[in-house]
């Protein structure tokens, strides 16, 4: 019971830092936007109407929203580092960042992208119920805002790599990594969702990324290596990003189902193709282990 109270604790820390890294990055962006303005109305001489000063300087903020998760990520990965500097702990170690092939790398990267099709599909078929409205908006609100920068490649950058690396090191690497040391990994599977879930600040999206992130750990347990969950995450996001730009599904359409279809038998056989190599590569290790003893 110590330890596990022990990796609460560091969870605990991780989260913080996660979170506080974000609400400052915030803060100096609104408070550079808010600067900006203030000497833009008083270089026209005009008078400062605070109401609208603060409308134009929320809206600004929420269209750099990229930068904001950007900074975050930038100065929380800093951080972390002096941490497990202090702690004498090697990160780049403990996440195991061991080469996939390009067999696994395929396969991962149609498990993502037929995750975020079938998660679209499911999310719009959602929508139209009362009782999830204000769900649906608040997220509609969040990934409209995120998505909304003038610089589509920096936005991109930001949303498909450089979140998905930070937080797959994050929850993964060094969350998921700190409860196998206190629980069975079954239950640092779960609660590293759960953490996972919770970061997002959002109920709708808390509630996949919980799911998603289970399915992450397995990927993360089965290959033995980091870049797994991050293939799948990049390819998610990736794909997800490119629907929110280009188009909206109409779950009525038999189009629309049949790609429900692909996506579902997409994301079964690249899940079970990851699951029987691993188990293949485990009789392969037990078929050594006895010809070197019976030696």
């Amino acid at each position: 019971m110590k330890k596990f109270f022990k990796s609460i604790g560091w969870v605990t820390l991780y989260f913080f830092v996660a979170f506080i890294c974000q609400a400052m990055s915030g803060m100096i962006v609104a408070m550079v936007i808010g600067v900006k303005e203030g000497f833009a109305a008083a270089s026209k001489n005009q008078a400062v109407d605070q109401a609208k000063l603060t409308a134009d300087i929320t809206a600004k903020v929420m269209q750099r929203l990229d930068l904001i998760l950007l900074i975050a990520v930038v100065s929380a990965a800093l951080i972390f580092m002096l941490i497990f500097k202090l702690k004498k702990e090697n990160l780049i170690k403990l996440c195991n960042f061991s080469k996939v092939g390009m067999r696994d790398i395929g396969l991962l990267t149609i498990v993502g992208v037929s995750a975020s099709f079938i998660l679209n599909i499911v999310l719009s078929s959602l929508q139209g119920l009362e009782a999830l409205k204000k769900f649906f908006e608040a997220h509609e609100k969040v990934t409209s805002s995120l998505l909304a920068g003038n610089n589509i490649v920096f936005t991109v950058f930001v949303v498909s790599i450089a979140a998905p690396l930070f937080e797959e090191v994050l929850f993964r690497g060094m969350v998921f990594n700190e409860f196998r040391k206190s629980v069975p990994v079954t239950w640092a599977i779960l609660l590293q969702g759960a953490v996972f879930g919770l970061y997002h600040m959002n109920v709708l999206q808390g509630v996949y990324a919980s799911v998603l992130g289970i399915l992450f750990a397995l990927l993360y347990i089965w290959t033995k290596s980091l870049w797994a969950p991050i293939t799948v995450h990049f390819s998610l996001n990736l794909t997800s990003a490119a629907m929110a730009k280009i188009s909206h599904y109409s779950v009525s359409s038999p189009v629309t189902s049949a790609i429900f279809i692909v996506c579902c038998l997409g994301l079964t056989a690249g899940i079970w193709g990851i699951w029987k190599k691993r188990k293949q590569e485990k009789a392969y290790s037990l078929s050594d282990n006895y010809s070197s003893l019976a030696q």
